[in-house]
């Protein structure tokens, strides 16, 4: 025929039955969730989902990626994820979204509002984090969720703008000399 049966797709290693057409179009809607619960990938349904190659998508890996490429000065790096096969294109898109924590944020001198989506860009020389901020990600301050439309797999990485801690300024003091 010309579908390809439902597969084992392998991510944050669990497996979810993922069907593919022979030319890339998705059957079924499937969410991949870390085994934390703080991050997820959404495929949906009628998703076009090809390998580098073009042909339709045959495996998929997601996984944490512990020492991601260094972001730029003022950056941090919350929690990466290492999105394959490499190549793989998504039209119109895939839904990627990061749980967050307040607290973790104070710790890092980072502002919810300061919340981006760095994308890294391996066809760049050198290879480069590409940051996405609102309009094009989607920061939901209720629920500490923020939410990336990728249409291609690469690296991703929740990342944060650091406010540099603010250093009270002590006016200075001049010795008085007694008489």
């Amino acid at each position: 025929g010309d579908w390809l049966a439902s597969r084992s797709f392998g991510a944050f290693g669990s497996t979810t039955g993922l069907t593919i057409y022979a030319n890339g179009l998705v059957q079924n809607t499937v969410t991949f969730t870390s085994t934390d619960g703080k991050e997820s990938l959404t495929i949906p349904a009628g998703t076009i989902a090809k390998n580098a190659n073009g042909t339709a998508l045959s495996s998929l890996t997601a996984a944490v990626n512990p020492n991601p490429p260094a972001a730029p000065t003022g950056k941090s790096i919350l929690v990466a994820l290492d999105l394959g096969p490499a190549g793989a294109t998504f039209n119109p898109f895939i839904t990627l979204t990061f749980t967050y924590n307040l607290a973790e944020l104070a710790t890092k001198n980072i502002s919810e509002d300061n919340l981006v989506i760095s994308v890294y860009d391996t066809s760049a020389t050198p290879p480069a984090w590409v940051f996405y901020a609102p309009p094009q990600i989607t920061i939901d301050k209720i629920n500490h969720k923020v939410i990336y439309n990728a249409t291609h797999f690469t690296t991703f990485a929740l990342t944060g703008s650091v406010t540099p801690p603010v250093t009270p300024v002590t006016p200075p003091v001049t010795p008085v000399t007694p008489p």
